[in-house]
């Protein structure tokens, strides 16, 4: 019976201990403060293991800790378009480079013709002085 009763006890001190955890962790969140387990350990004194090892609290600190990442994130994303855009640029480029490189590879074909033709005709003309 006395089992029992310290198993009780013990769930009702973590279940109390989770709830004042859950608490900061909110209003560190409300207050835009950096969630860390060592400043969770600094306000509530609980050791940095309970932050880990009970499922709820390990849950409020994961979910609060994306939701302070959303700006890092958005700030990832804005780079992404940028990046997205300066690549646009870049193909936009390549593409006119490879047309440019097209034209002055028809205009060298035309030019060795050219010149091989006018060889010709000085082979021509040197035969019949």
């Amino acid at each position: 019976m006395k089992y029992d009763k310290i198993v009780a006890i013990t769930k009702e001190k973590s279940r109390k201990k989770a709830q004042v955890a859950v608490k900061q962790i909110q209003t560190m969140l409300e207050n835009q403060e950096r969630i860390t387990v060592e400043a969770l350990k600094k306000r509530t004194g609980f050791a940095k293991s309970f932050f880990y090892r009970n499922p709820e609290v390990r849950k409020a600190l994961d979910d609060a800790r994306s939701k302070q990442q959303m700006p890092f994130n958005s700030m990832q994303v804005i780079r992404a378009i940028e990046a997205e855009d300066e690549i646009i640029d870049l193909k936009i480029q390549i593409t006119k480079l490879k047309m440019e490189y097209d034209k002055l590879k028809i205009l060298e074909q035309e030019l060795v013709e050219e010149n091989e033709k006018l060889k010709q005709e000085l082979k021509e003309a040197r035969k019949n002085k």
